[in-house]
């Protein structure tokens, strides 16, 4: 059987937890779930046929939802990869990917399926190729 002093401090503390949360909707703080992980688009690297002669990759211009979707790349054969975006780039200030870091998180510029992000990848030491990102809504 629970003391009417029990009773008491269980109220107290319900009017409590009341409290807050009506103050933490007044203040706009709302509970929100973590964001879904984005999804990994891969664009495969195959290294030249002779060690002077660029690179090829299965996607030559790939699209990535702005939202949902990180571009992440691999390397076929050959040691290392450098992936390069000289110009712009459409992940915030990121602009070399490596096999070491090959994954670019989620895009950061606007979506515009009419602007192609252009970069360079090299394997070894290669040539470079030149192949493009687009970002979509």
């Amino acid at each position: 059987m629970i003391s009417r002093t029990g009773l008491d401090h269980m109220r107290t503390s319900l009017v409590g937890v009341v409290a807050l949360c009506l103050l933490a909707v007044g203040l706009g703080i709302s509970y929100s779930r973590a964001a879904a992980p984005l999804k990994k688009v891969w664009v495969t690297i195959t290294p030249g046929p002779t060690p002077d002669a660029p690179p090829s990759v299965d996607i030559k211009k790939a699209h990535l939802s702005k939202k949902a979707e990180e571009l992440c790349w691999r390397l076929k054969g050959g040691t290392h990869f450098e992936v390069n975006f000289r110009g712009e780039t459409p992940f915030g200030n990121q602009h070399v990917f490596t096999d070491a870091s090959a994954c670019s998180g989620a895009a950061t510029v606007p979506p515009d399926p009419n602007k192609e992000y252009k970069y360079e990848v090299t394997v070894d030491g290669s040539k470079p190729l030149d192949p493009g990102v687009i970002v979509d809504p």
